[in-house]
């Protein structure tokens, strides 16, 4: 799977300093192994036929980064709060 749109640095991110979220994809998905290649800037999907069938481990992995990747809620409602904060006008 081609993750060379993505930067080294989120990729290292997303699996995470002890691999856990390879290891969570792997067993979630019933793979025998992801493996992120470097050099390539892909990550390998290992597993048995029908976790290959028609791309859904690669898709579902691709949904899990950019899930992963997306600024969360709580950031996106603290921006909008700042833009509709009205200000005070003092009375005369």
């Amino acid at each position: 799977m081609d993750v060379s749109d993505y930067t080294e640095e989120q990729i290292f991110s997303f699996i995470g300093k002890t691999g856990k979220k390879f290891y969570w994809l792997t067993k979630k998905l019933g793979l025998d192994y992801l493996w992120y290649d470097k050099e390539r800037k892909v990550i390998e999907i290992w597993g048995p036929l029908y976790t290959h069938m028609n791309q859904q481990s690669a898709h579902v992995i691709r949904c899990e980064i950019d899930f992963f990747l997306t600024p969360k809620l709580e950031d996106n409602i603290s921006k909008n709060q700042d833009e509709h904060v009205q200000t005070t006008i003092p009375a005369c």
